[in-house]
């Protein structure tokens, strides 16, 4: 599903501008 794929894309470019938050994920 494209959806999914976006979602989990978009979930790791916060990741990268926010690691200090990438526990909370």
């Amino acid at each position: 599903s494209r959806n999914k794929a976006s979602f989990i894309a978009a979930v790791i470019f916060f990741n990268i501008k926010n690691p200090s938050k990438s526990a909370v994920l």
